[in-house]
């Protein structure tokens, strides 16, 4: 796998989920309109520099921003798959979606500090496209990026009561209807909820072996997707699917660069 190949499927499948969640935000916005058409405050609009954009918060403007960021994000897809640089599109695709932000903020969205980030790493490649260190780098961020964001938050999870007795895990599957219907709270083992909280908690915690690890890469990748999988198909939360996995070739690539790392590392603290 080539840098070239990676920002090839990266970009796919984030401009995939980015069409995904433009158009579950315009079907819920045509069902209950208020979502769209109430006016924010600017006080709901937490930087200044951003006020200035107000007008596109509010009215028309709001439904033409996902719409554009729809049309976009297939836009980007279609040139890619075409073979040729999409930069324009998805320079669009990443400004809508931060102008949609103050109003869809309270929402389930798209936008999460993943999502701008793997953003930033495609503009640079993409504007600069022959610069090799600066495609190099774009994919050891996100995949670093990545395995903080397992790591913090399975630790997280570990310094927690709730996850280590597994309640929090319950807790969450009492929110939602389909793991009710499946397995009503007075019939759930509470054996193998408790295995499944530390299977969580273990997962996010051991991600970062795959940068060092090149064999047990693949392994963490499949666990993900079915976590996130899962998570997606139950219980509708598809922005946290396709936003991970987008980054998954770049963990992927980055761990193929496994044996450079350590000697690296070796020689750095060996010199200390």
């Amino acid at each position: 796998m080539t840098p070239s190949d990676v920002y090839y499927w990266t970009t796919i499948l984030v401009c995939i989920g980015i069409c995904q969640s433009s158009m579950a935000d315009l079907i819920i916005a045509l069902r209950h309109k208020p979502l769209m058409n109430f006016r924010l405050w600017p006080q709901a609009i937490v930087s200044r520099h951003m006020r200035a954009f107000s007008p596109l918060y509010n009215g028309k403007a709001a439904w033409a921003l996902k719409a554009i960021s729809l049309l976009s994000a297939i836009t980007s897809i279609g040139i890619v798959l075409a073979g040729q640089n999409p930069k324009l599109p998805l320079l669009v695709v990443f400004i809508t979606q931060l102008l949609s932000y103050p109003r869809w903020r309270y929402f389930v969205s798209s936008d999460s500090p993943l999502l701008r980030a793997i953003f930033v790493a495609l503009m640079l490649h993409y504007f600069v496209p022959d610069n090799g260190l600066i495609t190099e780098a774009g994919l050891f961020f996100l995949a670093t990026y990545l395995v903080l964001i397992y790591s913090i938050t399975g630790l997280q999870k570990l310094k927690s009561q709730l996850w280590r007795s597994g309640q929090a895990i319950q807790n969450f599957m009492n929110r939602y209807p389909f793991w009710r219907m499946i397995s009503p709270d007075s019939q759930k083992p509470k054996w193998l909820i408790k295995v499944g909280s530390w299977f969580v908690i273990l997962f996010e915690c051991l991600f970062f072996i795959g940068l060092l690890w090149p064999e047990a890469a693949p392994v963490f990748l499949i666990v993900g997707l079915l976590f996130h999988g899962i998570l997606s198909i139950t219980v509708g939360i598809n922005h946290f699917f396709w936003t991970f996995i987008s980054v998954y070739p770049a963990y992927l690539y980055i761990s193929t660069k496994a044996p450079e790392t350590v000697s690296l590392f070796t020689h750095v603290f060996a010199g200390l």
